[in-house]
């Protein structure tokens, strides 16, 4: 007994799912990426005469660059969302859900310092949308399509390629069409 094909509503929401994962992770991880990159302390050092103060700014990279680096592994995972499937979709939407929570954190760092209120609270919330784009994809993303057979590693070609040859009967080469292979290879 075969399953029934997936209705294209169902098909269509597991894309915007996928999508919206990845754009969200994108988005958040930019922001907090963007903000950590801002001054998040001034501070006033007072130098001897007739020398002027000296006013030392310090970003959030500067004083949380864990923050910085969550940032970006939250951008190149959304981006690995689309090429992986399976295990490999889990332990990467696992890492994004895990680089948010440290994009927060370092937000968080930041707004209970001494200093400015903004900065780090834009941060926080490129760090909570990357955090919720990996919690997302832990729920939903074993639904999600995955990339065709034709971005496998050549060695999976050549074999999906030896069951079409001229001793496999004349449905196998339907059935790799339907897994996206090119039987006239």
């Amino acid at each position: 007994m075969t399953s029934p094909e997936p209705d294209a509503g169902t098909t269509r929401g597991q894309r915007r799912g996928l999508a919206g994962s990845v754009v969200a992770a994108v988005i958040g991880g930019a922001v907090a990426y963007f903000a950590t990159g801002r001054v998040w302390e001034s501070t006033t050092v007072e130098r001897a005469a007739p020398l002027l103060p000296e006013t030392v700014r310090t970003t959030g990279s500067d004083l949380v660059p864990w923050a910085s680096a969550a940032a970006l592994v939250g951008i190149a995972g959304g981006l690995a969302l689309l090429a992986t499937r399976g295990r490999g979709r889990f332990a990467v939407a696992c890492l994004v859900a895990l680089a948010g929570a440290g994009a927060v954190a370092g937000g968080l760092r930041g707004l209970f310092g001494d200093s400015t209120v903004g900065w780090p609270l834009l941060s926080v919330a490129g760090g909570v949308l990357v955090l919720g784009a990996g919690a997302f994809a832990l729920a939903r993303g074993r639904h999600w399509a995955a990339m065709g057979a034709r971005y496998d590693a050549p060695g999976a070609r050549e074999k999906a390629h030896a069951t079409t040859g001229p001793d496999a009967p004349p449905t196998a080469i339907w059935d790799a069409l339907d897994r996206g292979d090119d039987p006239t290879r």
